[in-house]
């Protein structure tokens, strides 16, 4: 994560969340053995667009990307999006 979030990431995040959402449901309606849906979610750290914004800024690259992340997991907070299980 280099930057902030923008409306092209929310919608993308909303959507999963609402098959997320779908899938819970449907496994709580259920009577199967069905193992219950997980939702995986990977953040990059390091790649050539963080150390690059990282000297634009004079930052370390990883306090970076860790600041942007918590930023990013804020604003989907606000949007309702489910953290991942």
């Amino acid at each position: 994560v280099y930057d902030s979030a923008h409306l092209g990431h929310a919608r993308t995040y909303v959507c999963l969340d609402i098959i997320h959402r779908l899938l819970l449901h449907s496994h709580s309606t259920s009577s199967s053995c069905r193992p219950r849906p997980i939702f995986i979610m990977n953040i990059t750290d390091v790649d050539d667009k963080i150390m690059t914004r990282a000297r634009e800024l004079n930052e370390d690259p990883i306090a970076l990307a860790r600041r942007f992340e918590e930023e990013f997991f804020e604003d989907m907070e606000a949007l309702n999006v489910l953290r991942p299980t």
